[in-house]
């Protein structure tokens, strides 16, 4: 078993090992797996099904998720795996627009300040919202957490 550990995290570890390793029975093997950026895209779809709500949240930081993931975990009965599909930097615009809808306010703001979110989507929402989020922005590309803020 702790072989398997190691292995999940491993950065050489083959794709197709960390496919097999998806679909383990620990918990502390899929949290791995769920977080090495090698971690093939239908892997990550297998462990979004998990009944772990940790391990769904984790799948969606992983570079690797695919759009149909997050579109699944845009439904996901936890807030804290639909906030983190909001802040997703790669979520695709449908499923931003479907948040703008949750019942939670967290998740909706999110999906309201993602830089993605079409302006017209956007614009709607604000009509009919008394919240109002913060200007948005494209993710800095060069590494620096504040370089892509007006002002810096």
């Amino acid at each position: 078993m702790a072989a398997r550990r190691v292995l999940a995290q491993r950065p050489d570890t083959p794709p197709r090992v960390l496919k097999r390793l998806a679909d383990e029975p620990d918990h502390f093997v899929q949290w791995r797996v769920a977080i090495n950026h090698h971690t093939p895209g239908t892997a990550l779809d297998r462990l979004a099904s998990s009944p772990n709500n940790q391990i769904r949240w984790i799948v969606t930081r992983n570079p690797n998720v695919l759009p149909s993931t997050l579109e699944r975990l845009a439904d996901d009965s936890y807030d804290d795996v639909r906030l983190a599909v909001a802040q997703c930097a790669d979520c695709p615009p449908a499923v931003l627009e479907r948040l703008l809808d949750d019942q939670n306010f967290d998740v909706a703001q999110a999906a309201a300040e993602h830089w993605s979110l079409p302006d017209a989507a956007l614009t709607q929402w604000l009509a009919h919202s008394e919240f109002h989020p913060a200007p948005r922005h494209q993710p800095d590309q060069t590494g620096d957490p504040l370089g892509s803020y007006p002002g810096f």
